[in-house]
């Protein structure tokens, strides 16, 4: 019997996406101290954490109308790389969510 649970590969690609976050938050805060606006900082920190948080939770199955459907048909293996995607995904939320969380936090 194969154990599912997590490989260092996962483990790997889930910290890259970590640092992918973090690294777009970074770009970000570049592009807003040149602008010389913190709004666009706020804004866009939302809509990648957001964004992200939300598309993490259509490819999860969570946001689906028949979750049911879908994992009827799908094997243990495409199950656990559908969830590693969506993990990654939400991972990668991570930095953005907390970016605009501080952002509204300092602004308020």
């Amino acid at each position: 019997m194969r154990d599912y649970g997590p490989d260092r590969r996962t483990e790997v690609i889930k910290v890259k996406s970590f640092f992918y976050g973090v690294a777009v938050e970074g770009i970000i805060g570049i592009v807003s101290l040149v602008m010389k606006d913190s709004g666009f900082f706020m804004k866009a920190s939302g809509v990648v954490g957001f964004g992200s948080l939300f598309i993490s939770g259509i490819v999860s199955g969570f946001m689906s109308e028949n979750i049911y459907r879908r994992t009827a048909v799908e094997n243990a293996g495409e199950r656990r790389a559908r969830l590693d995607r969506s993990g990654s995904i939400f991972i990668f939320s991570i930095p953005g969510i907390i970016s605009f969380l501080a952002s509204v936090y300092l602004r308020g």
